[in-house]
């Protein structure tokens, strides 16, 4: 087996032996091996600003101490960092210089806080709902079984930068999670029947595809079934090409039964065929939600994950009065924990948590432009409760294809204007049940005409009679992408007049009749996306 590069770097020496010197290492001594086993430890920074660091903090569970998260809160305002909240429930602290990344690290280590392994090719920070546990339609809580999970692998050299790429672990015992999981590459997602109560466990996701119901397992077989997919994919996961070399590309290369034989090897629990849980609903929209003691928690909306330290200290200032806890959610947001009305000390910095958004060009180089400034335009013309995921780029850090509507960043010179900034759209995941991702319906739109795609589409939602944006996802199922891509082109040239209330042939027909060329369909989107996204 011909191994990549950094499978051949990982053999030379061994990530978690690079940690003895990471207290000597001076900035001058940084090059590209060494911003790679950095990594393992959550200390990221690229060859082109390499003055610049961020580390990245594991906050298992989204759970952490009112007085570690005050730690860190101080941390970055000593040393003047900005404050991110990622996607999985971590904190970032930007915008560091070496040294003050390495005290940051090793101060974290002295209080029991970890970094390890919160990048590169490990087990990262594993997922649970902010209020797993503590709302009504929560089977059981699955942030129980977390800390086993992680002693198995956080700080085992066995398993530290081993892996041969990222390894996204979720768990979830709530019905109604604010989060969709199903983007991970091993998801336990709690149901029962009559007689059985535990986890149907989802496989192969990743930010372009939803993992898939393997099997059914008892709930406390949960940490050793982990323990086997772990030992599994670091035998057998593929190494030859990083670009396939998650464990989805494993189940493709094997096929699921193949991959439960290679699965027998490591003596994994009794596993039974998928329940495959009742539908779920989708997540309360409520500011404040009423938790199973009577307590409340209320939803703090960040600006996409971009905290101020002031701020972050005066939010857990005010639980803390209130005898409240701040649990990170997976959302970009903090949820107050345990209040005792519907009410709190600290109104939002923000009102949109329903749109997700990755770094950004102000956070990571790999973004084409400043996400989070996008994002904001959105508001003015997506209404609220409609599930937005803006990734920067092809990494997709925002689950776009676990969406409502997803854009991805590009740039594009097809319309006449030279090069400018544009996106991918991806429209109507099942996000909710993992049935199906969004779909990619154009390759390209400029972010000058994309008010005009979104309104088409929002306006066939708001007049299709369903209930919620993914009763409207299941209705597009019905028609193929070449003539979504069409339909909302046609709405916008034709003000809107246009209705999906027929058969795709049927509205073909009366396409047709209003001068597109329906026979030819790609070629008819492509001059519909000329008139449309032209100067």
């Amino acid at each position: 087996m011909k191994l990549n590069k950094l499978e051949r770097l990982k053999l030379r020496l061994k990530p978690v032996d690079f940690y003895k010197k990471i207290a000597s290492l001076k900035p001058e001594e940084i090059g590209e091996e060494e911003r790679f086993f950095l990594k393992s430890f959550g200390i990221y920074s690229t060859k082109l600003h390499p003055e610049k660091f961020m580390i990245r903090i594991r906050i298992s569970a989204g759970r952490e101490s009112s007085e570690n998260l005050s730690f860190i809160a101080s941390l970055a305002e000593k040393k003047k960092a900005s404050i991110l909240i990622t996607s999985r429930a971590q904190i970032e602290l930007h915008n560091l210089s070496f040294d003050s990344v390495k005290e940051i690290f090793f101060s974290l280590e002295a209080r029991g806080m970890s970094s390890w392994q919160t990048l590169s090719d490990n087990f990262r920070n594993v997922l649970c709902d902010p209020l797993e546990g503590l709302t009504a339609d929560s089977l059981f809580d699955a942030s129980i079984y977390v800390s086993e999970i992680e002693k198995q692998f956080l700080k085992n050299e066995k398993f530290v930068g081993t892996l041969p790429r990222k390894f996204n672990v979720a768990l979830s015992g709530r019905s109604e999670p604010i989060c969709s999981f199903f983007g991970n590459d091993l998801f336990f997602r709690g149901c029962k029947d009559r007689e059985r109560i535990g986890f149907d466990v989802y496989i192969g996701g990743k930010n372009g595809n939803l993992a898939l119901p393997f099997v059914f397992i008892n709930k406390d077989d949960c940490p050793d079934f982990f323990r086997a997919v772990m030992e599994c994919y670091v035998r057998y996961g593929p190494r030859e090409n990083r670009t396939r070399a998650r464990l989805f590309h494993l189940l493709e290369e094997v096929g699921v039964e193949g991959f439960r034989k290679l699965l027998y090897e490591f003596d994994p629990p009794k596993m039974e065929e998928p329940l495959i849980a009742e539908a779920a609903k989708s997540p309360s929209q409520d500011e404040f939600i009423k938790l199973i003691d009577g307590t409340f928690a209320y939803r703090y909306q960040t600006e996409f994950g971009v905290v101020e330290p002031k701020e972050l200290k005066e939010i857990i200032d005010a639980a803390k009065a209130e005898g409240a806890r701040v649990n990170i959610g997976c959302d970009q947001n903090l949820y107050i924990v345990g209040l005792n009305s519907r009410a709190f000390g600290r109104k939002s910095s923000y009102e949109r948590y329903d749109i997700l958004s990755c770094a950004g060009s102000r956070f990571c180089i790999y973004s084409l432009f400043d996400t989070k400034s996008a994002a904001q335009k959105l508001k003015s013309y997506i209404k609220k409760g409609i599930k937005i995921g803006y990734s920067g780029c092809l990494k997709g850090c925002a689950r776009h294809i676990l969406a409502d509507i997803g854009f991805v960043g590009i740039r594009t010179n097809g319309y006449g204007m030279g090069v400018e900034r544009g996106v991918r759209l991806y429209l109507g995941a099942d996000h909710i049940n993992g049935n199906f991702p969004a779909r990619l319906i154009y390759w390209a739109v400029p972010l000058r005409r994309l008010d005009k795609v979104v309104d088409a589409i929002i306006d066939e939602y708001e007049n299709s009679g369903c209930e919620s944006f993914v009763d409207f996802a299941h209705r597009l199922q019905d028609y193929g992408v070449e003539f979504l891509a069409l339909w909302f082109l046609a709405k916008i040239e034709k003000n809107h007049n246009l209705r999906l209330d027929g058969s795709e042939e049927e509205l073909k027909r009366e396409l047709s009749y209003m001068g597109y060329d329906t026979s030819n369909m790609l070629n008819c989107v492509k001059e519909a996306q000329k008139r449309v996204f032209g100067p």
